[in-house]
C-alpha cells in the first residue's frame, strides 16, 4: 500500500470490493458498540449497485492498488429525510451536499481514511449535511473533530432516529 490516498468515482467493477468493505465496516461497528445502525445487511446490494452506476453517488478511497473505503456523496442534494429536523435546526438552508454510507475496510482501518473522505466532501461542497446513529461514537467524534455541528434529530423513512450534523462553509 502506498502513502498517497485519493478519492475517485466508484465503478461497477468495484462492486465485490465495496460489498466486502461494507461487511468489514459492519463488523467494526458491532465491535464498537453499534450493532444496530447497519445490522447484518446494510447497505443492501441493490443500493450499492445504484451507487456504483454511472449516475450514482458512489465514491471510493484508494491507494492506487487497494480500495480502502467507500461512501456515498451527492452535491446539491435534496435529501427527503433532511427536510424536517427535530429538537434543533439546520445551520443554513443553502444548497448542500450529503454524505452517506461511509465504510472503511480492514486495510484502511487506523489510517484516518474516514476523515480523508469527509475532508474531500467538505472541499467539494462546503455545506454538508450528514447523520449517524446514537451509538456510532467513532463517527460522532470524527464529525465534531472536523467542525460539524450537531443540529438535532432526523428520522429515516423506516422511522429510525439519527443525530443530524451540518458543516457550513460558504463557497467563494
Amino acid at each position: 500500500m502506498t502513502d498517497k490516498i485519493f478519492i475517485r468515482k466508484a465503478r461497477a467493477e468495484d462492486f465485490d470490493t465495496v460489498m466486502l468493505i461494507y461487511s468489514q465496516a459492519r463488523e467494526f461497528m458491532k465491535k464498537s458498540g453499534n450493532p444496530d445502525q447497519w445490522g447484518d445487511f446494510y447497505p443492501p446490494a441493490e443500493t450499492v449497485r445504484s451507487d456504483l452506476s454511472e449516475n450514482g453517488g458512489g465514491y471510493v478511497a484508494t491507494d492506487g492498488e487497494n480500495i480502502l473505503a467507500a461512501f456515498y456523496f451527492e452535491q446539491n442534494a435534496d435529501d427527503p429525510t433532511y427536510r424536517k429536523i427535530f429538537d434543533g435546526a439546520w445551520i443554513s438552508s443553502a444548497p448542500y451536499g450529503v454524505v452517506h454510507r461511509v465504510g472503511v475496510g480492514d486495510l484502511g482501518r487506523g489510517k484516518k481514511i474516514g476523515r480523508l473522505c469527509l475532508e474531500w466532501a467538505l472541499k467539494t461542497a462546503g455545506n454538508i449535511k450528514i447523520d449517524t446513529h446514537k451509538n456510532n461514537l467513532p463517527m460522532q467524534k470524527l464529525l465534531e473533530t472536523l467542525g460539524f455541528v450537531r443540529c438535532g434529530s432526523i428520522y429515516l423513512e423506516d422511522g429510525s432516529h439519527r443525530i443530524a450534523y451540518q458543516h457550513f462553509a460558504e463557497r467563494r
